[in-house]
């Protein structure tokens, strides 16, 4: 399975996956609605999106990605130390990021900087981390991608 969207609550992410098949695309067919019925909409589709995923900022704009594509979720834990990165962290009040420039892989969603990162990179300081697009340069950060298999929340 893949990452399809996150969600966070500060060193916790919630990783959302979602399957491409050959005859559902990435809807997940088993899809059933709040009242436990599959609705008579559910189709195929070859994208995974959710509301507003074409505007900018994604922080203000997109919602989750829509129900019927998600077939389970990754809880990870991140280090207390670490610092987690959203691309509209930084000295701007709007990124200038949507979720689908994540979905193209334009960026990642998330950047991960453990403290013996920061520390080798020079930044004593969590403050020292400037913005998204600076932190995901930093050698050694981790980067995490929507289509990221999910695999990589293993290591």
């Amino acid at each position: 399975m893949k990452i399809i969207d996150f969600t966070r609550k500060g060193n916790v992410v919630r990783f959302y996956l979602g399957e491409k098949t050959e005859d559902w695309g990435w809807t997940n067919k088993d899809y059933v609605d709040s009242n436990g019925n599959t609705p008579d909409w559910l189709s195929p589709s070859d994208h995974f999106y959710g509301d507003d995923w074409d505007d900018v900022p994604y922080e203000y704009n997109a919602d989750l990605v829509y129900g019927r594509f998600i077939k389970s979720y990754h809880d990870v834990v991140f280090d207390y130390d670490d610092m987690l990165i959203e691309p509209a962290y930084g000295g701007h009040s709007n990124s200038a990021w949507s979720k689908n420039d994540m979905v193209e892989r334009k960026i990642p969603c998330l950047v991960v900087l453990s403290k013996e990162t920061r520390l080798k990179a020079g930044y004593t300081y969590e403050w020292m981390v400037e913005d998204f697009e600076h932190a995901m340069h930093i050698k050694g950060a981790r980067l995490y991608y929507l289509g990221d298999d999910e695999s990589v929340l293993e290591a």
